[in-house]
């Protein structure tokens, strides 16, 4: 990919794409992802999809504050009840629970749930703190069984947590679901992996 990069200069979508790919490649490429979503970013500024791209690769480096000031300016720029506002608000939720903001996180969560309420049921588990679950929640934490809690930790490990460089930062992202799993299924159902990664979770 690395010898084609300078064919993607003048285009800001294939810019972003490359920064992505670099990114969730986990390889190293982290400043290389970061020069090319500042290309894309100010090569064309109203486009929403520049401020998600950015935001990610600044969220991921610990920047969380510039984060969800692009994720804010993208939800702006996305149609009110489009999917990409979705993906926005999502991102904003990780950031949010990433910095251990959990009264901007239940805010931002609620914003969201009401846009699409679907979602609540889809990521709500994920997005909950240790502890007492609401009714709905709690009724998808008893149909866990281990093996669905192992893929959902890996799951969240591996779209979210794993991209983060700062240990607090993924532990922040994990804690919830650690501690709502392996207090019903025990700590085997935390994979290698994910006890590598955030050691002091578990």
């Amino acid at each position: 990919m690395f010898d084609h990069l300078t064919a993607f200069q003048d285009n800001p979508i294939f810019l972003l794409g490359a920064s992505k790919l670099l990114l969730f490649t986990g390889r190293g490429h982290l400043a290389l992802a970061e020069q090319l979503a500042e290309q894309a970013f100010l090569s064309s500024t109203a486009f929403a999809s520049a401020f998600a791209g950015l935001g990610q690769i600044r969220m991921c480096k610990g920047d969380i504050r510039s984060a969800l000031g692009l994720y804010d300016r993208g939800i702006e720029l996305s149609e009110p009840d489009s999917e990409f506002r979705v993906f926005l608000m999502v991102l904003k939720c990780a950031a949010l629970m990433a910095d251990g903001d959990r009264p901007g996180l239940d805010r931002a969560a609620a914003q969201l749930y009401t846009l699409k309420p679907v979602t609540r049921l889809q990521i709500g588990f994920f997005l909950a703190p240790p502890g007492p679950l609401a009714p709905d929640l709690a009724l998808i934490l008893s149909q866990f069984d281990a093996s669905r809690a192992r893929r959902a930790i890996l799951h969240l490990n591996y779209v979210f947590a794993r991209l983060f460089v700062r240990e607090d930062h993924r532990e922040n992202i994990m804690r919830g679901v650690i501690d709502l799993l392996t207090t019903r299924l025990g700590a085997d159902v935390v994979p290698h992996d994910v006890r590598r990664s955030v050691p002091r979770l578990v």
